[in-house]
C-alpha cells in the first residue's frame, strides 16, 4: 500500500492498478461532489466522475505536479464534462437578457442572518436552471465569469447578469425561509 501522492503518482505512471485505485480514492469525492452540484443526479455524476478519472488516467505518464494540481486537472475535466452532459441532456434556459456591466466579481457574503452551508447549498438547488449552474460554477466550483460564459457559450454580461439576479434570488428565498422557520 502506498503512503503518499508522490508513491501513487509514481505507480500510476508504471501502470500499478493499485496504484489507479488509490489515486481514485484520493480525489473521487470531490470530483462527485462537484458533477452532482452541477447534474444534480446521481448515476450521472458517478459516471461523468468515473470517465474523468479515465481521461486522465490517459495521459498520467506526462503529469509532474503536485497533489493539488492533480485534483485540478481531474476537477476540471469533471467539470467540463458536465457541463457537457448538462447541455446536451437539458436545454439550459437563461431569465433575461439584462446586462450588468459594472457587477464586480467580489462574491460578498450573503447577507441572511446566519445561514448553515447545507441551507445555501440546498437553496442553490432550488433556483431557475440558469441561475443554478452559474451560482454553482462560480461559487462552488470557482470559474470565473469568462470560463463560464466560454464553456456555456454565452457572454460573460450574461453570466453576471444570472450570477447577481440568481444571488438576489437566492438571498430573498434564505430570507423567506428563515422567516417561516422562525415563525414556526
Amino acid at each position: 500500500m502506498m503512503n503518499n501522492f508522490d508513491e501513487i503518482l509514481a505507480g500510476c505512471k508504471k501502470n500499478n492498478s493499485l496504484a489507479y485505485v488509490q489515486m481514485y480514492r484520493l480525489f473521487c469525492d470531490d470530483i462527485f461532489n462537484s458533477c452532482y452540484r452541477i447534474l444534480g443526479n446521481t448515476e450521472e455524476a458517478e459516471e461523468i466522475t468515473q470517465d474523468s478519472f479515465l481521461k486522465a488516467f490517459e495521459t498520467i505518464k506526462s503529469f509532474s505536479g503536485t497533489r493539488q494540481a492533480m485534483n485540478t486537472y481531474i476537477r476540471r475535466i469533471a467539470i467540463n464534462k458536465s457541463i457537457d452532459e448538462y447541455r446536451k441532456a437539458k436545454r439550459i434556459s437563461f431569465i433575461s437578457t439584462e446586462v450588468f456591466e459594472d457587477v464586480a466579481d467580489d462574491d460578498e457574503e450573503l447577507e441572511t442572518g446566519i445561514v448553515d452551508i447545507d441551507t445555501i447549498v440546498n437553496g442553490i438547488k432550488q433556483l431557475p436552471t440558469g441561475f443554478r449552474l452559474v451560482l454553482t460554477l462560480h461559487l462552488l466550483e470557482e470559474l470565473s465569469f469568462d470560463e463560464i460564459a466560454s464553456q456555456l457559450h454565452i457572454t460573460a454580461s450574461t453570466v453576471r447578469s444570472q450570477y447577481v439576479r440568481g444571488k438576489e434570488k437566492l438571498k430573498n428565498d434564505l430570507i423567506h425561509f428563515n422567516t417561516n422557520k422562525n415563525e414556526n
